[in-house]
């Protein structure tokens, strides 16, 4: 068949030839291979593979940041950890970014938690501003959980004594103290053995015997040799506000065990025990370890199915053999050098004044 020759004129209107949708996708190959990858994905890959990991395992991930008090985990909670993260006696709060944490009705400020080791050092919130409490309370009772240090030492602070009558020792001194709009005289020593004032012991025995309350309270022992040095009120209130340190135990061994499964550590009120919350649920000590065959399909053999998909879709679009967009302003190319044998034709309009030509393209010859 003879070509038919059609010139552009100013007069002629020229329509280029429509895509057929695959010459569409291979113009846009990145868009092709999203799209198969969406479909193919949402198709074969389990719904197992988008579930939810276990709430409590979720929130005792989170850490407690107060202050300088940083990345807080187990036995603890509070804040973001929910009450099943941590020990009920270890509850900390943040007040104005000063950690602290509240046993036997006492409030004690963070001053630091070493995860190492363990300790927990902490000082009276009653005695931060003067070393006259508006509440009475012994320092020494504390939970199972909670150990003293070989590093503390207790100063006894005596309540309500006699105004007259205090004997006058070296490291001991007497001091007024308003309480609750009542003046009462203080007493306090650095001494835990009075035996150690010799023959004058007795008395002072007999007066503090006299006093109504007393109470103690733990300091360090660098800063109890500062206070033997110089037996001052103020002094003893810079020790207090030193503080002192605890070391807990709270089934630390049965933590590492779970943490080291993956799982995360916590505690049950329901057991009254360690409990170990793995992604999938709670158990009792540790998370079981999967065997990689069991992991394989939704892993490593489904991402590879995914991508195998892709590649053969793709490939049976690419073999197809379609013509590259015509266009009536393209330079003149032999027919054997645009379109293979097998190429389909694609109608163009080409309008010429009143005259509607009506082409294929193997037909158009500028």
């Amino acid at each position: 068949m003879s070509k038919k020759q059609v010139k552009s004129s100013p007069t002629s209107t020229e329509y280029p030839c429509a895509l057929s949708p695959s010459m569409e996708m291979q113009h846009h190959p990145f868009a092709t291979r999203f799209i198969i990858f969406l479909i193919i994905t949402f198709v074969h890959v389990p719904s197992s593979a988008f579930a939810d990991d276990d709430e409590r395992y979720v929130n005792c991930g989170n850490l407690f940041d107060c202050g300088d008090i940083k990345g807080v985990g187990y036995p603890f909670w509070g804040s973001n950890r929910p009450d099943y993260c941590g020990y009920p006696e270890f509850k900390v709060d943040c007040s104005d970014q000063d950690p602290e944490i509240t046993i036997q009705k006492l409030t004690y400020k963070v001053l630091g938690i070493n995860n190492q080791s363990r300790n927990l050092s902490v000082a009276r919130k009653d005695y931060a501003e003067n070393i006259c409490p508006t509440l009475i309370l012994n320092t020494t009772w504390i939970p199972n959980l909670l150990n003293y240090t070989s590093n503390d030492h207790n100063i006894t602070i005596y309540y309500g004594c006699p105004p007259q009558g205090a004997p006058n020792f070296a490291n001991s001194s007497l001091f007024s103290c308003p309480i609750n709009t009542t003046e009462m005289m203080g007493y306090f020593t650095a001494v835990s053995d009075l035996t150690e004032f010799g023959n004058s012991a007795s008395t002072l025995i007999n007066y503090l015997a006299s006093c109504k309350d007393n109470i103690e309270v733990p300091v360090r022992e660098s800063a109890l040799k500062k206070i033997l040095g110089t037996p001052t009120v103020a002094q003893l209130q810079g020790g207090l506000n030193e503080g002192f340190d605890w070391v807990w135990s709270a089934n630390d061994s049965l933590c590492e065990t779970c943490q080291l499964s993956g799982g995360k550590c916590g505690y049950s009120e329901t057991t009254t025990a360690f409990s170990c919350y793995c992604k999938d649920q709670t158990r009792e000590f540790s998370c079981p370890q999967s065997p990689p065959a069991a992991q394989s399909p939704r892993s490593t053999n489904g991402t590879r199915q995914l991508w195998i998909a892709m590649e053969k879709f793709e490939g049976s679009l690419q073999s197809l053999q379609t013509p590259p967009r015509p266009s009536l302003n393209s330079p003149r190319m032999s027919a054997q050098e645009q379109y293979s044998s097998n190429t389909s034709s694609l109608p163009c309009e080409v309008f010429q004044g009143d005259r509607v030509y009506k082409l294929s393209t193997d037909e158009i010859d500028l």
